[in-house]
């Protein structure tokens, strides 16, 4: 076999018609969306930027593989997603929805892997808190019960890739990641492991910011199929738009996009239509004020 050929482009996912110049010159025909802006607090702090990124970009990406006839789509997603929390987990909720509309319409096999977080992985948990302790603290935690689902890696890239050959369209995959661990369990045992014994490295607790939850969630319904896989369960046909028009909720989509596009309030507002009856934006962050504001005009 020959080895294969990487081409390293860059490329701005909002931008449709070079996504599409590059898509019909390579033809792919497994695409794995793994862009996305991920900190909750920056995303938070500007929900229309993120909004653009996030789902104006998914859909970019899906009606191009829908028009090339792409075979395998995989959508990147997280726990944040479940019962969002803020504006970065409801705009990756938004985009399950997509990845389930376009697969449902394609007939192809696209799907959402949702998992926690990666260790070592961009601006994640674990290199922050040891820089921390080298500074000789204050290691900030959150709050004393916080809880996070962890998986390494190749842990992560693997179940991907294998989700990938499970699922059918439409459905989301959810990687199982054990028990949930104590973020202060976890800075306790890296100040054992890296502070030299007579060094007190003090632990200070901020608090929970906007769009942060205690603890995350991986499953909704309780009606997860088992797989082949023991660490992979699946939620048929995205456990979503049962109850819904399909066509009704991609119009809505658009409307939220088109709003984002203009910096206006009311997008935030069909966020939050789209993902939850519940969610509301946490107070003290701009997009609480923005929906609250819109709220008061509606």
């Amino acid at each position: 076999h020959d080895s294969p050929v990487v081409f390293p482009l860059l490329l701005d996912l909002k931008e449709k018609s070079s996504l599409e110049t590059l898509c019909k010159e390579h033809s792919p025909t497994v695409v794995f969306h793994a862009a996305a802006y991920k900190h909750v607090h920056l995303v938070e702090s500007n929900p229309f930027s993120a909004i653009l990124n996030n789902v104006l970009s998914t859909k970019n990406l899906l009606e191009v593989c829908e028009s090339i006839q792409v075979e395998n789509f995989v959508l990147i997603s997280t726990d944040k997603a479940v019962n969002p929390a803020g504006v970065m987990g409801a705009t990756k909720r938004v985009c399950e929805y997509l990845t389930s509309i376009y697969g449902q319409r394609s007939q192809k096999n696209y799907l959402s892997v949702r998992f926690g977080n990666v260790l070592g992985s961009s601006g994640s948990l674990i290199p922050l808190l040891k820089q921390q302790i080298r500074n000789g603290g204050p290691v900030t935690i959150t709050h004393k019960d916080m809880t996070r689902y962890f998986m390494l890696i190749p842990e992560a890239v693997k179940l991907v890739l294998k989700a990938s050959t499970i699922a059918k369209s439409g459905d989301i995959c959810l990687l199982k990641m054990g028990e949930p661990v104590k973020i202060l369990d976890i800075a306790k045992n890296l100040i054992l492991l890296m502070a030299p014994k007579d060094m007190e490295i003090p632990i200070s607790f901020t608090g929970l910011r906007p769009g942060e939850k205690m603890f995350e969630e991986l499953y909704i319904t309780g009606n997860e199929l088992q797989t082949e896989d023991e660490d992979i369960l699946v939620v048929p046909n995205g456990d979503q738009l049962e109850n819904n028009d399909l066509e009704q909720t991609h119009k809505k989509i658009e409307t939220l996009i088109e709003l984002a596009q203009k910096s206006d309030k009311e997008s935030i507002f069909i966020l939050n239509q789209l993902v939850s009856s519940n969610y509301v934006p946490p107070e003290n962050s701009k997009s609480f004020l923005l929906f609250n504001s819109q709220k008061g005009n509606a």
